[in-house]
């Protein structure tokens, strides 16, 4: 596994998943809409989103923040509904068959201690850390000191990419539900069936 960068003055996430930002968005809205978020963007953000870096590489979470801050309020047309679907569609591209298939195998009970570990690999701020709750079909998420908890658009981002990761394992009927229980602490609850 390649090093994490640490950097002294802002968080990393690994940027693995910014083709399948564009990939989505050229899908949910075309090439338009590809193109209405690129205009609205920061010099310094679009220059990110495009140029061409390998898939170890990192990006700045302000970058991702404001990429899906212009998608809601521009081509999302500021609709929950639309932006969870442009969640999903952008983890339908960047989680590949074999990570798919992986999930398609994996009890949720089980992957639930590992969500942590994973955050940790794939970003440089931040701790997430999950339980299974009694009866063993839901968990509960605490994401404290990163900047995925700032915002509301952001906090639903964050709960509905563990929604979209356990709907692929077999768990079934998943749903989630989200609080921001202090600042800087997003607390959010999958349950599934």
């Amino acid at each position: 596994m390649a090093k994490v960068p640490r950097s002294p003055t802002e968080p990393l996430q690994r940027r693995i998943f910014v083709p399948a930002a564009k990939r989505a968005a050229v899908l949910l809205w075309g090439e338009d809409g590809l193109n209405e978020i690129a205009q609205k963007l920061p010099d310094d953000t679009r220059e990110e989103f495009f140029k061409i870096v390998g898939t170890d590489e990192w990006v700045a979470a302000r970058h991702v923040i404001k990429w899906c801050y212009v998608a809601h309020h521009g081509p999302g047309g500021m609709s929950q509904p639309k932006m969870r679907e442009y969640i999903d569609r952008v983890f339908d591209f960047s989680y590949g068959v074999v990570r798919r298939s992986m999930l398609r195998m994996a009890d949720p009970v089980a992957i639930t201690p590992r969500v942590g570990p994973i955050w940790k690999e794939e970003h440089t701020a931040g701790e997430l850390e999950g339980a299974v709750e009694a009866g063993g079909k839901s968990a509960l998420f605490r994401l404290v000191g990163s900047p995925y908890t700032e915002t509301p658009h952001t906090r639903a981002g964050m709960a509905e990419s563990y929604r979209y990761a356990y709907a692929l394992t077999r768990a079934k009927n998943v749903t989630e539900t989200h609080t921001l229980e202090k600042p800087g602490v997003l607390v959010f609850r999958i349950r599934w069936t």
